[in-house]
């Protein structure tokens, strides 16, 4: 699962690259406009998510009529949620447009947007099909698509953005195509597999019944919902970090964009763990398996630890390379700041993956209003606060930001331990709602 995220996470990062090289505004513009496309789709994200538990109980029980239900609907949810969403990115684009006059980042928010809103329905129908793979344990096909992708954004990107022959250079507003046109090219792939090679049963999504059934649907929603607030509100702090520091300049929102990226892409390692846990205990459930469900915790808990420690000495150990690849040799002042925050980022990533593991366990047993208010008092009411606090008093303010971010995640995965070890100690595992 992790690297299904990676990979997604990774067009992100060379997307960040390629824009780059057309300077400092270009890249503080999509910098800002990812941070509004990124917050919808973790929440279109989020309520899709709420597939995978659903139907890997289905699944666990024998019931694969219900499983194909719940995929069915879950595609149906992605596409309820992310239209209105796209809408109101278009939205967006036309408010930064209107700005673009006084700031030239602005402009370059609107056009990265307008090329990118129309992949958000296409990116959020691929996570519920991914999610529908994961419960039914048919997800390789699914991420060997996603990976396969990579090469091609790459080059629709370069091609897009700078130009090649007859093809006219479009700048930011051909890399936010090419992210529109990696989707389609993904789900249609994605389908066409499913389709034609027998993946029982996450082939059985594409057998449709012409009758609605709006109680998966409904589940879904329910269910689906509250993770998606809940996700929101925790990682959306990246993005609402974005605005923060925007006024500090470009080089600042440049040296930012590189700890983003960076965070994001690790902590898809993280997103994917939960995601494991969470499909694990959602089978041990609907098979009645209650006294198995402690050990795909330990093992998660250990694996994140292991895995995010590794990944961060290694990202601190090549982060000026990094930072100069994604910035270029001509932002100086931007690499010098980045790398002061990257470190930082990559404690707050370390938090993050021991937090994963609890959030895929508490998911698996619906305690998502447990996780949302935790999130919302963790991420909004002491992270984001600090965070603002510290970036007017840091020599580097996003470095000052993303400590606050940082502390604000350590609440949160106290919470999630003690949450956690409460239900276990008091053998409440054992129901499917806490």
């Amino acid at each position: 699962m992790w690297i299904t995220f990676a990979a997604q996470l990774l067009i992100t990062f060379i997307e960040t690259v390629i824009v780059a090289r057309l300077g400092a505004d270009a890249l503080a513009g999509v910098t800002i406009a990812l941070s509004l496309y990124v917050a919808s789709f973790l929440f279109s994200l989020g309520v899709v998510t709420a597939v995978t538990p659903l139907a890997a109980t289905a699944y666990g029980k024998g019931d694969l009529e219900g499983v194909r239900n719940f995929g069915q609907q879950g595609v149906l949810v992605a596409l309820m949620i992310a239209t209105p969403l796209m809408v109101a990115l278009f939205g967006a684009a036309g408010v930064f447009a209107s700005m673009s006059a006084e700031y030239a980042r602005f402009g370059a928010a609107a056009a990265y947007l307008t090329g990118a809103a129309p992949g958000l329905p296409l990116w959020t129908i691929y996570v519920a099909i991914r999610c529908f793979g994961i419960a039914t344990g048919r997800v390789y096909v699914i991420t060997g698509v996603m990976v396969a992708a990579i090469p091609i954004y790459t080059a629709l990107a370069i091609v897009l953005t700078f130009g090649l022959g007859p093809i006219p250079k479009l700048g930011v507003f051909g890399s936010g195509l090419a992210y529109t046109l990696t989707a389609l090219i993904i789900v249609t792939v994605t389908a066409l597999i499913l389709k034609y090679i027998n993946l029982t049963p996450t082939s059985s999504i594409l057998i449709w019944r012409p009758k609605a059934v709006r109680s998966e649907r409904k589940e879904i929603l329910s269910l689906g919902i509250p993770f998606a607030f809940r996700i929101v509100l925790r990682e959306g702090v990246l993005p609402a970090t974005t605005l923060i520091v925007a006024v500090f300049g470009a080089d600042v929102i440049a040296a930012h964009a590189v700890a983003s990226r960076l965070g994001e892409i690790t902590s898809s390692i993280a997103f994917g763990i939960s995601s494991a846990v969470n499909a694990e205990i959602g089978y041990m459930l609907g098979s009645n398996e209650h006294r198995q469900t402690r050990l795909p915790v330990l093992v998660g808990v250990a694996l994140a630890l292991i895995v995010s420690i590794i990944v961060s000495a290694t990202v601190v150990v090549f982060s000026e390379s990094i930072a100069t690849l994604m910035l270029g040799n001509a932002n100086a002042i931007s690499i010098t700041m980045a790398l002061q925050v990257i470190p930082i980022a990559m404690l707050w990533f370390i938090v993050v993956a021991l937090q994963a593991p609890l959030s895929g366990t508490l998911s698996a047993f619906k305690a998502a209003k447990f996780q949302l208010w935790t999130a919302a008092a963790g991420s909004w009411m002491l992270g984001i606060p600090i965070a603002y606090g510290l970036s007017r008093l840091a020599s580097v303010p996003t470095a000052g930001a993303w400590i606050g971010l940082t502390l604000g995640e350590l609440s949160i995965t106290a919470l999630f331990f003690w949450k956690v070890y409460h239900l276990i100690s008091r053998h409440q595992l054992y129901a499917v709602t806490p």
